[in-house]
């Protein structure tokens, strides 16, 4: 059993408190499984809500159970506050009523409150409960039954007696039927008795007969078993007994389950058997009458059945149906045909008209004579039947062409289904196709269709071409009702399908584009039928995505049609944002089937646009002879001079826009980055590698839209950028931005040399480092003839590199080489720059291995007698010795 608990606070409890329930003497806690908590809320005033309960704790013996009631330890319940659950898995006390009384009333409930901590806040006393033993109900409303193999009055037969209750079975309980006056047991012997729970037989136990005032007793005392739990069937067999002598009724039997000292779990009264007469008749069936529109419903019954196992010594001679409408108890009959048994004669019965929507139970007797006596023996029960009219006609909704030679119907479930409260059940429904008219006659094969109840559509068999009317029916346990006419007829004819031209890309077939740039396809469709019209729309639970247009529609004519093809433009120019996007379009093609094809029929083709990624790497050496250098290469060069970088970078779909960032490295070996550098450009392309086709570095084979291009990087340094070293970073990146590949290569700009440019001379040469032609001659020893043409680009020596040890000072270097600190300073602009002006370079201590441009002035030295070197005055014109 379960309790319902429900505990209203008188003072305050703290939400996470206990309940502690003890139960009176008798009732039995962890029956069947753990005593448990369930359905558990709080109320606070009108407002219920449910609160995490358990079990904390059960003692069987004390029979207490403590619940936690599983609030928060900061909430409180107020007075009038209720704390409600159930508990479950208890067994009843079993009752033992005083003389007169059904019932007997246990001891007090004990319902206590506790802190969490296990302080006692209040106590509450419940009066105890009235028990009554259980009923055993008697079949056919339960499972109380005396049945004996045989009905034959004096019969030695084998007894077999069932029942269930809703009350345990304990491991040492008694099961006992009292048997009425005229039975016999240990007929030949000694009674033999089995015992079964659900099929199931009980190892050990002990019967004992015994005679009582009403007839004889039989117990059977169950030894160390296990208790059975409520509702399983008992059946118990006994064995060696003999039926009475005495034809009619044997009188009531009494069976009742008991506790090992006697009191009462449940009982019952089973009611007599019909000795002599016959046993139930067998499979009996109970179904609606059937009738079928235009016929009326006939809300009767048909009962069919079999002849009894047993004719209880005497042959049948009649057999009686009766029909309630109420229950099995059989106390409000409506009607009990007969029927007498004869040669020929149906075991069949159909009632009178009975009422519409109401559940009607049957059974059936058969009756034999004995002792000139006619008597009826044991019932059988059909299943209760609900009795029903015919529906009302479903509601006719689509008539139709399908595919070929087919079509398709729908339709709404009738308002009226055969019975009202609830309504009656459709079985299935009838849809029929005829070509003669309204007639509905003739019907071959594939002209009728039924499909189940719950249905609401369907499509014919393959049917002759031709015009089809139609009408469809419902069907429930009564037949079929009035049907429904279709307003509509439709041609079942061997369709036309639109389909697709063959300038439309294939299912699938995925586009691919590109960002910025515009991709059109046409969409075309095709019907072979000239009558009909075609029409191209998108999908509209796919749509399209931004970007993409669908062009308004072209409609001509094909094979002497005039609107049988349509034709759409799908173009699409995708932004930056759908770089990388995969998008599902898909297209219907619809054709209106105009007369006389009736139904549209649809064509899908869906495509995948995909906006490529542009993939861009640089070109090997083998697809170009110009590749791009190598990360980290080196290239040297002198003011005047060029140098010359090859750039090659593979791009797949996407052109290729060339650049470069650069950065001075300082001394100590930290990187500025200075934006662009003077002398230098990006000529593309690079005039000396025209472009080629590519290879993909994704897929490693010739691709599409794949190319190689090229630029050269020219860089011709001025006299300011001599003594330089730059971290040149050359990139390759598409036109929108969308990805960028980068090499960096280094690039030091030399001192002291310098290339001679077209039509320059030496004093033009020396004028730039305000030196003359003459001390520029003298630095070139191999030079020749200094009035020689020179060809641009010859490196020329301007100076000689100084290697500084460590230390040494600008101020100091001059004096050395006779030169002033600023004519010092102005042979080295890229020392100034980094040293941060010529007032700190002046006095700067150079670094180990540090090198300075040195222009000696050796034409404005002398040396008289070999003796101490001066400073001659220099000329007053700029390149010329005085």
């Amino acid at each position: 059993n379960s309790f319902d608990i429900t505990v209203t606070i008188s003072n305050t409890l703290q939400a996470n408190g206990n309940v502690v329930v003890r139960f009176p003497r008798g009732f039995t806690l962890n029956d069947g499984g753990p005593t448990n908590v369930t359905d558990a809320t709080l109320v606070r005033y009108t407002e219920e809500y449910r609160t995490p309960a358990v079990v904390i704790s059960t003692d069987e013996g004390s029979r207490i159970v403590t619940v936690a009631v599983g609030g928060s330890s900061d909430d409180f319940l107020e007075a009038f506050n209720l704390v409600k659950f159930t508990l479950t898995n208890i067994r009843n006390m079993v009752a033992r009523p005083r003389a007169g009384q059904n019932f007997e009333t246990s001891g007090i409930f004990v319902v206590s409150t506790q802190l969490a901590s296990g302080a006692f806040v209040e106590n509450l006393t419940v009066p105890g409960v009235q028990i009554s033993p259980n009923i055993i109900e008697a079949f056919p409303v339960g499972d109380g039954d005396v049945i004996p193999s045989s009905f034959v009055d004096g019969a030695d037969v084998d007894i077999l007696v069932t029942y269930s209750s809703d009350s345990v079975l304990p491991d040492d309980g008694i099961i006992a039927t009292e048997f009425p006056r005229g039975f016999r047991f240990n007929v030949t012997g000694t009674a033999a008795v089995a015992v079964l729970f659900d099929g199931v037989p009980d190892p050990s136990f002990l019967v004992s007969l015994a005679s009582t005032p009403g007839g004889t007793l039989v117990r059977a005392l169950r030894l160390n078993g296990t208790a059975v739990a409520p509702n399983v069937k008992v059946s118990i067999t006994i064995s060696d007994a003999r039926m009475p002598a005495t034809v009619g009724g044997s009188g009531e039997y009494n069976i009742s389950t008991l506790t090992s000292d006697g009191a009462t779990i449940a009982s019952g009264v089973i009611p007599e058997t019909d000795v002599g007469r016959p046993s139930q008749p067998l499979n009996i069936g109970v179904t609606n009458c059937r009738s079928e529109w235009p016929e009326p419903s006939l809300r009767c019954l048909i009962v069919t059945f079999d002849p009894p196992a047993n004719d209880g010594g005497s042959p049948v001679t009649r057999y009686q149906v009766d029909i309630d409408k109420t229950s099995n108890a059989f106390e409000d009959l409506v009607a009990s045909p007969q029927i007498t048994v004869g040669p020929g004669v149906e075991l069949r019965v159909q009632s009178i008209e009975l009422r519409e929507g109401v559940d009607h139970f049957v059974r059936v007797r058969a009756a034999n004579v004995k002792g000139g006596t006619q008597g009826f023996g044991r019932p059988g029960y059909g299943p209760s039947v609900r009795v029903v009219s015919l529906p009302g006609p479903p509601r006719a909704a689509t008539l139709r062409s399908d595919t070929t030679n087919r079509l398709f119907a729908s339709w709404l479930a009738p308002q009226f289904t055969g019975a009202l409260n609830p309504a009656a059940t459709i079985l299935s429904f009838r849809v029929e196709f005829s070509r003669n008219g309204g007639a509905f006659d003739n019907f071959n094969a594939n002209d009728t269709v039924v499909v189940a109840g719950n249905q609401r559509a369907l499509v014919s068999g393959l049917l002759q071409p031709g015009t089809y009317f139609a009408r469809v029916s419902a069907a429930n346990d009564a037949g079929y009702g009035q049907p429904s006419v279709y307003p509509t007829t439709a041609l079942a004819t061997p369709i036309v399908p639109v389909s697709w031209d063959a300038v439309t890309p294939a299912e699938g077939q995925l586009l691919q584009l590109r960002v910025g740039y515009t991709t059109t396809v046409t969409i075309r469709a095709v019907d072979e039928d000239i009558t009909d019209e075609v029409t191209i729309v998108v999908d509209p639970d796919r749509g399209m995505p931004n970007q993409a247009t669908l062009g308004e529609q072209v409609l001509y004519g094909v094979n002497g049609g005039f609107n049988n093809v349509a034709s759409r433009e799908l173009s699409m120019t995708p932004h930056s944002g759908q770089v990388g996007l995969q998008f599902d379009v898909c297209f219907i093609a619809r054709n209106a089937n105009l007369e006389p094809l009736g139904a549209n029929v649809d064509a899908v083709r869906c495509l995948v646009l995909q906006v490529m990624r542009p993939d861009l790497t640089w070109t090997p050496l083998g697809l170009t002879d110009q590749p791009t250098p190598e990360a980290n290469t080196e290239f040297v060069t002198y003011a005047g001079c060029s140098v010359e970088i090859p750039l090659a970078a593979n791009a797949v779909w996407y052109g290729v826009r060339f650049g470069y960032v650069a950065s001075l490295v300082e001394f100590n070996g930290t990187e500025t980055v200075t934006g662009a550098i003077p002398g230098a450009n990006i000529e593309v392309p690079n005039p000396y590698s025209p472009p080629v086709a590519g290879v993909s570095a994704v897929s490693g084979g010739p691709t599409e839209n794949n190319f190689s291009h090229s630029a050269l990087f020219r860089y011709q340094p001025p006299v300011s950028m001599a003594g330089r070293r730059q971290k040149v970073c050359l990139t390759a990146s598409d036109e929108f931005g969308l990805a960028s590949i980068q090499r960096c290569v280094t690039v030091i700009t030399g001192s002291c040399k310098a290339c001679i440019q077209e039509g320059q001379t030496l004093a033009a040469l020396a004028a730039e480092y305000g030196t003359d032609w003459l001390q520029v001659w003298a630095t070139n020893p191999r030079m020749g003839n200094p009035n020689s043409r020179r060809h641009a680009g010859q490196l020329v020596n301007v100076g000689v590199l100084y290697h500084a040890t460590g230390g040494e000072t600008v101020e100091q270097l001059a004096l050395q080489f006779f030169l002033t600190p600023q004519r010092l300073l102005e042979a080295n602009p890229d020392f100034v720059a980094r040293s941060g002006g010529e007032a700190v370079a002046a006095t700067r201590a150079l670094l180990p291995d540090q090198q300075l441009c040195v222009i000696p002035p050796v034409c404005a030295v002398e040396c008289p007698g070999g003796g101490s070197c001066v400073t001659r005055e220099p000329s007053k014109n700029r390149g010329f010795v005085a």
